[in-house]
């Protein structure tokens, strides 16, 4: 309780919230973040149609240690019909801004940049990626096509794909060679082997 507006004090039972703090703009913005985190959430099905599913949730960068970045995708597959979803998610756990930083993604074309924890409206500096990116073909983390980040200090950014700009669909996950890594960036699993990143769920592949 209190969280949602950045309360200094612990909550009590016997008050009230602290709601004179959102007369502060940096309090005010906390609680902007928590409404369209929330609402994102509920209204992107990658972020909560298969939160109990392994399927859902895939890691893109979790051994970058020296620039504290972790990355991965929320996804949910068509169901009925609802079309396919997915939702990446990166991390910059410094207060050091990282330029030119290239996530690999699943999907050609324009990917937009649904939140972002550094916008001015939340009390941020207002550093990100002016709304969209555009992916290049160039191989990262498995895949064919990457998207070169600026990833604000602290924060964290979710991009989806646009899918007024999607035209050639996913790449299926793996580049045909495994493509050039930074230092410290993850191998990635290709189908059917057991992923060599500490948090990946691995289920035993179908046999013939």
């Amino acid at each position: 309780m209190g969280g949602e507006l950045g309360q200094e004090q612990e909550w009590s039972h016997e008050g009230e919230l602290d709601w004179g703090l959102l007369d502060d703009p940096a309090h005010e913005g906390v609680r902007r973040w928590v409404r369209d985190l929330n609402g994102l959430m509920a209204d992107r099905p990658a972020l909560h149609a298969l939160d109990f599913d392994p399927r859902g949730f895939q890691w893109v960068e979790s051994r970058d240690a020296a620039n504290s970045v972790f990355a991965f995708l929320r996804k949910a597959p068509a169901e009925g019909e609802r079309p396919s979803d997915q939702v990446l998610v990166v991390l910059n756990a410094t207060p050091t801004p990282r330029h030119n930083y290239r996530v690999g993604v699943p999907r050609p074309g324009t990917w937009r940049e649904l939140l972002n924890s550094d916008a001015e409206v939340y009390g941020g500096s207002g550093m990100g990626n002016q709304g969209s990116v555009e992916t290049a073909p160039v191989a990262q983390h498995g895949h064919f096509h990457s998207l070169n980040l600026t990833l604000p200090p602290l924060s964290v950014t979710l991009f989806a794909p646009d899918p007024a700009a999607d035209a050639e669909g996913d790449d299926e996950g793996t580049a045909a060679r495994e493509p050039e890594r930074r230092p410290g960036s993850a191998p990635v699993a290709r189908d059917g082997e057991r992923p060599r990143e500490l948090g990946d769920v691995w289920q035993e592949p179908d046999r013939p």
